[in-house]
């Protein structure tokens, strides 16, 4: 894992003109940073992170915890394990609630074939009453099975999730769903899902699909969402994608929802393009929304473009050669003027970044690193 801290400083345009776009200097924090993306700051200061940890007996999810800003980090507590060398937990999402309470959502599957024959996937949340020092299972947000002798070219996985609070305290979930396109007819597809908590009937209600292709034709692999509410009261979603060409390359794309998440815009108009490489069938990857104190909006993300050979769309997170850079909007994400900005770059096997605004002002920026180094952490300060 790696991690940055992102100090945003106050840009004003002037005469309707674009603002000056600012420049970073980065500096090692730490080289022990507790996990990757979905981060949360607890009304004590404290900062939570997490990370997958394989054992001799299964896999586990780490909580680890920082009191002086994301420079040093201990582990605090298993969020969940699992047994077996076909489990698969992780991916997942902290999120600090008013109450006091922090949720965690996160993929639990079983990959090899179970008793029954079928492999089975599921999205589930977890919630800590104690900020963090443990966790019960909560519940559990959608789920699939998947026979692999009947059907064996065939995807039905549930993978990376999201947590929203609405300003008005709806709940929402939002997941990367193979199954609900399969049992549409749209098969290797991948959409993104979205449901609401009904905290009378404890349990998570009303799927809608925010993202797909409006084009039936076209394929469709989204997933990896990040979800914002804007001033306004839109909701803005930037999720990896694929180009609709072979070799489908990927690439990052946003839709909007005007009405609470009801409805989103893929049904109106073609989801809309937030980054793309230069670099034929270079890739985008794992982007990650945050809202800054001055309003203006910052993406983070992973890409090889600046490597010699692309990565293979598909290929397992660990063999991408990956730089983490970032984008800003200054319109509520309807732009996102490029070229984007450098935030590491030396290690290269890096994956899934993640961005919290901290109570200070500043952002702290989460990612996996690969590299034998294991775990790093920056500082990145905007200059005049």
């Amino acid at each position: 894992m790696a991690l940055f801290l992102l100090v945003v400083g106050g840009i004003v345009a002037s005469h309707g003109e674009p603002a000056a776009r600012p420049s970073w200097q980065w500096s090692e924090i730490s080289a022990a940073a507790g996990g990757g993306k979905g981060a949360a700051q607890l009304a004590s200061g404290d900062i939570l992170t997490t990370r997958m940890r394989r054992t001799a007996q299964g896999v586990q999810v780490v909580c680890a915890r920082s009191v002086d800003g994301g420079r040093h980090w201990q582990d605090e507590a298993v969020i969940a394990s699992e047994t077996g060398v076909d489990a698969d937990l992780g991916d997942g999402h902290l999120l600090a609630l008013p109450t006091g309470e922090v949720l965690y959502s996160y993929r639990h599957n079983r990959l090899q074939t179970n008793a029954a024959g079928r492999r089975t996937y599921s999205i589930r949340v977890a919630v800590s009453r104690d900020a963090g020092q443990t966790w019960q299972p909560h519940s559990v947000v959608a789920q699939s099975t998947h026979d692999p002798v009947r059907e064996p070219e065939a995807l039905r996985g549930l993978w990376s999730s999201f947590l929203l609070r609405l300003r008005d305290g709806t709940l929402h979930c939002y997941y990367d769903d193979e199954d609900t396109p399969h049992r549409r007819g749209f098969f290797r597809h991948q959409w993104l899902t979205r449901k609401t908590w009904d905290a009378a009937a404890h349990r998570w209600r009303r799927p809608v699909t925010v993202s797909r292709a409006l084009n039936a034709r076209h394929l469709s692999r989204d997933g990896m969402p990040s979800v914002v509410e804007l001033p306004s009261g839109r909701l803005l979603c930037v999720m990896e994608s694929v180009q609709t060409a072979p070799p489908h390359a990927n690439c990052l794309r946003a839709v909007t929802s005007d009405n609470g998440g009801r409805t989103w815009s893929w049904r109106r108009t073609e989801r809309a393009i937030v980054y793309a490489p230069q670099r034929e069938n270079s890739l985008a990857v794992s982007p990650w929304l945050a809202r800054l104190p001055d309003g203006r909006l910052l993406c983070v993300f992973t890409t090889d473009e600046e490597r010699d050979t692309p990565s293979r769309p598909g290929t397992p997170p660990r063999a991408f050669r990956m730089d983490v850079k970032c984008l800003f909007s200054d319109d509520n994400g309807q732009t996102w003027p490029g070229p984007p900005q450098t935030i590491f770059a030396e290690a290269h096997h890096n994956y899934a970044p993640g961005a919290l605004v901290l109570r200070d002002g500043s952002v702290l920026v989460t990612c996996m690193s690969f590299d034998r180094a294991g775990h790093r952490a920056f500082r990145g300060v905007s200059a005049p």
